[in-house]
């Protein structure tokens, strides 16, 4: 399995400054397993995109490296925006795609910039026409603005927050979102460390009680890991600068090795 650091903070606006050395600190856990609960063994090798001061170029350089691979892998972020430039290659390089966010956010914020945040990522990615409203599916929502509310509603974005979840049990939740994506030919799912509970991940920017366990958590995980067109993954938001006893870490490290 390729993993690709992408160790880039600027779109968090300065309000998660420390997500940029969330790769290192992820991969140095993650040699702490060696096979994970399906009894496979964690074998990878990994690459890193290089970033500057120049976010225009740090976005480009992000679309080319992810344009180029042409086999499975794992982006390791780095804050939400960097979904922004790696789905737009993604889309570009695959046909029939899809993006599946766990996330705690719907990130549908009008944006306000030229560049990509994690508040606004998805919404650019839909506004530029590089994701299809029904190609999209949003996971483990539970808190909103009034413009993203007002975006979910007139898009009619399918979604399973976490009332849903709750009503309906992981199981049969997982059952649906598997019949819905299994109509697309590429996936791209893209993992927010804070669709989890709050007490489940310090080390994040906004950790938002009321998230999904991590035993339910891994269980979906392994559900969508059997689906073979699951292509390209990414996992963001983690910040060992707000971690205690790096937890958030050592779990986006455990996500990891479910994901090989």
């Amino acid at each position: 399995m390729l993993i690709i650091k992408c160790p880039l903070s600027q779109g968090s606006l300065n309000k998660n400054i420390g997500t940029e050395t969330a790769p290192a600190q992820i991969l140095e856990e993650l040699k702490n397993y060696e096979y994970n609960e399906n009894k496979q063994k964690i074998i990878f090798n990994s690459e890193e995109i290089l970033i500057s001061n120049n976010l225009t170029k740090n976005h480009s350089d992000i679309y080319s490296k992810i344009k180029e691979i042409n086999e499975k892998a794992i982006i390791i972020g780095g804050d939400h925006s960097i979904t922004f430039s790696s789905f737009k290659a993604f889309s570009e390089r695959h046909s029939n795609v899809s993006l599946i966010v766990l996330d705690a956010h719907p990130d549908l914020e009008i944006s306000s910039f030229n560049e990509p945040t994690h508040e606004d990522y998805l919404r650019m990615l839909i506004e530029n026409n590089y994701l299809k409203i029904d190609n999209l599916v949003l996971i483990g929502l539970r808190v909103f603005s009034k413009n993203e509310l007002d975006f979910l509603d007139k898009n009619k974005i399918l979604i399973y927050d976490m009332k849903k979840i709750f009503e309906l049990g992981i199981q049969e939740c997982a059952d649906l979102i598997t019949e819905k994506i299994l109509t697309f030919e590429n996936i791209y799912l893209s993992i927010d460390i804070d669709v989890l509970d709050s007490s489940c991940v310090p080390g994040t920017g906004y950790p938002e009680p009321g998230g999904i366990q991590i035993r339910e958590f891994i269980y979906l995980i392994q559900r969508l890991m059997k689906i073979k067109t699951v292509k390209l993954i990414d996992i963001v938001e983690v910040n060992p600068k707000k971690d205690v006893n790096n937890i958030t870490s050592k779990l986006a490290a455990k996500i990891i090795s479910e994901l090989i």
